[in-house]
């Protein structure tokens, strides 16, 4: 089991299961090289994501359907 502490982070594994293993670790790797998605720390070498940049990560990329009828000029 965990410490509090502890899940407060994310291992990359732990974040590529909570996103449904649609990015896998692999990529979040090629985006900490390229400075994309969440930020992260490296305590003693080890990549933990803070949860709540994780959630913050999410939230500002969350997307709103199109209006069809603002599209389609309809009232």
């Amino acid at each position: 089991m965990k410490h509090d502490a502890e899940q407060l982070h994310l291992s990359p594994h732990e974040l590529y299961l909570r996103w449904r293993r649609r990015i896998t670790v692999e990529t979040l790797k090629n985006w900490r090289s390229q400075g994309k998605g969440p930020i992260y720390f490296k305590p003693g070498g080890r990549v933990l994501y803070p949860l709540s940049a994780v959630i913050k990560y999410e939230r500002e990329r969350l997307m709103r359907a199109p209006d069809v009828r603002a599209a389609s000029g309809e009232d």
